[in-house]
């Protein structure tokens, strides 16, 4: 895990990525849905 340290604190660099389309779509759905789900849970 990286940590970024400033003047007074330190605190663990972390991500948070939302992939929404326009108006939520559902654009993938079963078998390729969790395939990608489950490749992005990885990393």
């Amino acid at each position: 895990m990286d940590y970024r340290y400033g003047s007074h604190m330190v605190y663990p660099i972390e991500y948070h990525v939302v992939w929404v389309t326009q108006y939520r779509y559902q654009v993938l759905s079963g078998e390729i849905a969790e395939f990608d789900e489950a490749d992005v849970r990885s990393v």
